[in-house]
């Protein structure tokens, strides 16, 4: 795989980017509320809660902000997980199996190496008929959403591709 492919949560996309600006918002309502005079007295209560309320208000936004750089990011060598916080690559050779998983309005795709699984991406899902049962799927199910059941055919396709090019033979039932 020479080109590529960045796969992301676009349902929480929106949501995030909704609440750094509202958390900005708050921010600055605070600031011009308590530099204008707008406190009926200058307590140190008052201006202690505003600066605990301004503070709480940018470490949010900037955390709701950075999540919108979450990603995966399926190349040629493996998979680059952009967390919040971190950056995590996972080789090809260390992947032992990619499956798509529900639970509870709750699809993420899994990828398990020898030692643990862990979940790369993550999708929230309304009201979603229950007739699904709370397992691991090799292959989405039809009510996954689209975008998921086309980024998760992007992984396992990818996973695959490199697995025929080293000769690795399938050690597990996801192969």
């Amino acid at each position: 795989m020479k080109e590529r492919k960045t796969l992301r949560n676009h349902r929480s996309m929106p949501l995030m980017a909704f609440a750094a600006v509202l958390c900005a918002y708050v921010f600055v309502w605070c600031l011009k509320l308590t530099m204008s005079g707008g406190l009926p007295d200058y307590s140190t209560g008052r201006l202690f809660g505003m600066g605990l309320v301004m503070t709480a208000a940018l470490f949010l936004g900037f955390t709701c902000m950075l999540s919108l750089r979450s990603r995966v990011i399926v190349s040629g060598d493996g998979l680059d997980i952009v967390h919040t916080y971190r950056r995590e690559h996972l080789p090809w050779d260390e992947i032992t199996g990619i499956t798509l998983r529900y639970n509870k309005h709750v699809w993420d795709v899994e990828v398990r190496t020898s030692g643990d699984a862990r979940p790369i991406l993550v999708v929230l899902v309304g009201s979603i008929r229950s007739t699904i049962p709370w397992e691991r799927y090799d292959v989405a199910p039809p009510n996954t959403p689209r975008r998921l059941r086309d980024q998760y055919g992007t992984l396992r396709e990818a996973w695959h591709r490199h697995r025929e090019d080293t000769g690795t033979s399938s050690r597990d039932s996801s192969g």
